[in-house]
């Protein structure tokens, strides 16, 4: 119940932020700062999170407001945001792919509890990866390291949907 809660809030603040634009953008640094403020001072996220802004249609919006609250979620329960040592650092640029221009996002997080499972698995895991698929139009690469989770995500810059 709580996670799907999460889910209906996360999407709520991705439409906040496109109400804003008249439902023409969002922005990617805006929604991953949004999503660690629940987890972090505002004086604090410009340490965590680092990129440009860097404009994503409706769809791509909604999408990964999806995907980092989930990211977020696992790691407040089982990674680096359930502990005082943790750490998380969740950076994204542009990048080429075959000639067009792409994001790359990562979410690195590091000093958590010990990780005893080489693979992540569960509904979480298939929404992120099928939300990249179907609403990103990109791919999702997760690997549940002992030192903590590594997330990389890369889908097309869309300029228009």
């Amino acid at each position: 119940r709580d996670r799907f809660i999460g889910r209906i809030q996360a999407l709520a603040r991705a439409h906040d932020q496109l109400l804003e634009t008249d439902w023409q953008s969002a922005d990617l640094a805006i929604l991953v700062k949004t999503t660690l403020l629940a987890y972090y001072r505002d004086d604090e996220i410009d340490r965590v999170a680092d990129g440009p802004p860097m404009p994503l249609t409706p769809r791509q919006g909604l999408g990964l407001a999806l995907i980092l609250h989930e990211l977020a979620t696992n790691a407040s329960k089982y990674g680096a945001l359930s502990t005082d040592d943790g750490t998380l650092r969740v950076t994204w640029d542009e990048m080429q792919v075959d000639g067009r221009p792409h994001v790359r996002l990562s979410w690195r997080e590091s000093d958590g509890p010990p990780v005893t499972d080489g693979a992540p698995k569960g509904f979480g895991t298939k929404l992120i990866k099928r939300v990249c698929a179907y609403e990103l139009e990109g791919s999702a690469e997760l690997d549940l390291a002992p030192e903590g989770l590594t997330a990389e995500i890369v889908f097309p810059i869309s300029k228009g949907e």
